[in-house]
């Protein structure tokens, strides 16, 4: 499951919107479908995330490693484990861009 948020708005310059998205990070998220035919559950793996404005701008990603059981921050040549899904903090929830979410078995 890939959830693309919209983070910019094209009225004049354009600009970045930054308002934080309280996405689960290490909770699962549960999606009731309109049809009836049952939940699903998905685990976030991986979120892409912008840093700047709509004509410049820099690209991060955090990502699942599964073999340390921790989240990675990977930017350009550096991929630093961190300590947990709180270093997030409310910066990287207002710069999530891309959200990809695996279905649970």
């Amino acid at each position: 499951l890939i959830l693309h948020l919209k983070r910019f708005s094209y009225g004049g310059w354009g600009s970045k919107i930054d308002t934080i998205v309280n996405f689960p990070v290490d909770e699962v998220l549960t999606l009731n479908p309109l049809s009836g035919a049952g939940s699903a559950q998905y685990d976030l793996f991986a979120v892409s995330q912008h840093y700047g404005s709509l004509y410049y701008g820099h690209y991060t990603a955090m990502t699942w490693h599964r073999g340390q059981k921790c989240w990675a921050l990977a930017d350009d040549g550096t991929f630093a484990p961190t300590s947990s899904s709180g270093d997030w903090g409310d910066r990287s929830k207002s710069a999530g861009y891309v959200l990809f979410y695996r279905l649970r078995q």
